[in-house]
């Protein structure tokens, strides 16, 4: 009788351990993606801020990246290509 108490508490032991292991890989997992997703948050903040440092002023990244700003170079078509 004592050695399959001793076998069930090993196995829990081991099923505890391998269930940590799995909630700590998967919060890793969880913590890559968001680094990533800050990371890609901010390169779109800084290509806003070098796309309206760089145009004249009134010329917002919203109103080309929306489509609703046009001029006779056809830059609506443009920005709508390069944010699709």
């Amino acid at each position: 009788m004592l050695c399959v108490n001793h076998h069930s508490e090993l196995g829990a032991v081991i099923l505890g351990m391998v269930v940590k292991q799995k909630q700590e890989a998967k919060h890793q997992e969880c913590q890559q993606r968001e680094e990533k997703r800050s990371r890609f948050e901010a390169l779109i903040l800084q290509c806003r801020s070098a796309w309206t440092i760089s145009n004249r002023p009134g010329r917002s990244w919203e109103k080309y990246s929306l489509g609703s700003y046009s001029n006779s170079k056809g830059m609506r078509s443009h920005m709508k290509f390069l944010t699709n």
